[in-house]
Order: C-alpha cells, then structure tokens, then sequence
C-alpha cells in the first residue's frame, strides 16, 4: 500500500499520514501485533493517527517515554464551563444561573456539538432553566434543528440513504 501509494504521487511526498479510524472496534490480536510492529519501523516521513473511544492495547508509555506520542483525549475535545459560559455569550444566550451551568454542564460533558444544539434550541423555550434541568437530548427542539438543518438540506437521493441506513447495526462501503 505504501509503495504503490507513494509511486503514484511520484515519490514527491515529503511526509504523509496513514489514520486508522475507529480502532476500538478492532478485536484481532493479530492486527494490534501488525500496528505495533508499523510502529516500530514507521517511515521517517509517515505520521500514524489512530483515533479511538478506548486506549488500545499497544505500547503507550514507551511511545511517550521516547516523546513519539501525542494524545488527544476528552478533556482536550471539551470546553471547560468558563469556555462554556464565553460560549453562550458569543451566541447572545446568557439567561442561564449558575447551577443552570453546572447542569449543563454535567448533561453535556462540555461537548461542543451538544452545547450548539442546546443555544439553537433554547431561544425558543419561555423557561430556560426548566428546559435545562428536563434536558435529556431527545428535545424536540433538538429533533426539529436535525430534521430541518441536517436531513431536509440533503439532496433526495441523501436523504433516501440516510433513512434507510439509520437503523442498521453495521455499514460496509461497498
């Protein structure tokens, strides 16, 4: 793979990335031995990301020991509840108490996708902090801006596969 990908560029590739995506999915042995080993004889030029919800069974430490490793975890991904709080400002919601944003803070673990969702959806509801404490992620509000700025902003053909593919367990490309 790597040759063929790099005779194909021309060789001309000073320094590329090979992500494995969703690799707390993978249960084989044998495939956490073959990237150990890919990361004990990366390339020079080649970067490894590996993104996953779980640590994977590889040698973390001695990566990081030898300063070859950069995590990203949750705490990095997440706003902090005064980024929280600058965020609501930003987007003119600040009718929130202080134990409102500790709720929401807890309900949403700081993720920033849920926080937009919370100032789309808030504008409309006459009681703030009710709309916060019976928050559970399954608001209409919340359903409305996902079917409305998600799904109907599709093409059709999108939205015949989205439908029909959202209730499988698993998905192959092909």
């Amino acid at each position: 793979f790597t040759k063929t990908l790099l005779d194909e560029m021309g060789g001309a590739v000073d320094k590329w990335t090979l992500v494995l995506d969703d690799y707390h999915a993978i249960v084989s042995q044998e495939v956490h031995e073959a990237v150990a080993f890919l990361i004990d004889h990366l390339p020079d030029r080649m970067h490894l990301i590996i993104a996953t919800r779980t640590a994977p069974p590889l040698s973390l430490a001695r990566l990081s020991v030898r300063e070859q490793l950069i995590q990203i975890g949750k705490q990095d991904l997440s706003f902090t509840i005064s980024e929280m709080c600058e965020f609501f400002e930003h987007v003119h919601v600040s009718s929130f108490s202080p134990q409102d944003i500790d709720l929401l803070y807890a309900k949403t673990e700081g993720w920033v996708a849920a926080l937009k969702l919370v100032a789309l959806s808030i504008q409309a509801q006459p009681n703030p902090s009710r709309y916060v404490t019976e928050l559970t992620g399954s608001q209409r509000g919340i359903a409305d801006f996902l079917m409305t700025e998600v799904l109907h902003q599709q093409p059709p053909h999108v939205q015949e596969f989205l439908l029909k593919t959202s209730v499988l367990d698993q998905l192959s490309a092909p």
